[in-house]
């Protein structure tokens, strides 16, 4: 049980950091990496969100034929 507590005691005031520091070359190498990994996200992301969903025209209401740029004439000749 002693051995638990200090074990907690230990893992709870030490930093399990590496300590190992970066070199102002090899942070401008990741920061530049960093970027091309956001674009390649951030174009994926919109291919994904361009999808087109198909339609039925038949189901076309009258608010719906006036935003696609249908005149009147053509929104009654595909209703009747």
């Amino acid at each position: 049980m002693l051995i638990i507590i200090v074990l907690q005691v230990n893992f709870f005031f030490n930093e399990f950091s590496s300590g190992a520091t970066v070199s102002p070359e090899q942070e401008k190498k990741i920061t530049e990496f960093q970027k091309q990994i956001d674009s390649v996200k951030k174009q994926n992301s919109f291919r994904d969100s361009t999808e087109v969903f198909p339609f039925n025209p038949h189901y076309i209401t009258d608010y719906k034929g006036y935003s696609l740029g249908m005149s009147v004439g053509e929104i009654g000749r595909l209703h009747s």
